[in-house]
């Protein structure tokens, strides 16, 4: 396993998680220990109950946010070098980025700890966005779902 991925998992999943993993609608969850994420498009961001699919109800853990934009407030194209210097310059403290192989980064912030609940969960994420827009940084609405997929590191884009 490249050392790269290693490290993507070790930040963002705890030893005995499961996860989906696949190219872009599969659903299906595997354990952690077992991932090869260069085989594979997407992840998602959060453990998953085991042998389960993903969807919000089946997250465990609370701990990771995804955070992307592909636009700027007017809807503008943001180029993927202006979007990791908007992020760097906001002081998000990001724990993994990945390529989404097309026009956008995915930031990742992971907490050392998961939340209690999904209320919680969804206001974090609301903050954190708030305060990324009033330094112009339009996040997509979208990453606020907790099982969302992000791009897994060195992930193939299949869609071309």
């Amino acid at each position: 396993m490249n050392i790269l991925t290693k490290q993507f998992i070790d930040t963002v999943f705890d030893d005995g998680d499961w996860t989906c993993l696949g190219p872009y609608y599969e659903n299906k969850t595997f354990p952690v220990s077992t991932l090869k994420l260069e085989n594979s498009e997407y992840v998602s961001i959060n453990a998953m109950t085991k042998k389960t699919t993903r969807k919000i109800t089946n997250v465990t853990k609370l701990r990771t946010f995804l955070f992307e934009m592909d636009t700027d407030v007017n809807g503008n194209p943001i180029s993927m070098k202006d979007q990791l210097s908007l992020i760097k310059e906001s002081g998000l403290p990001w724990s993994t980025i990945t390529s989404s192989a097309s026009k956008s980064i995915h930031f990742l912030l992971v907490l050392d700890q998961p939340l209690a609940d999904r209320p919680i969960y969804t206001a974090y994420f609301e903050a954190i966005r708030a305060a990324l827009l009033t330094r112009g940084i339009l996040v997509d609405k979208a990453c606020k779902d907790p099982s969302r997929f992000t791009r897994a590191p060195f992930g193939i884009n299949t869609k071309g």
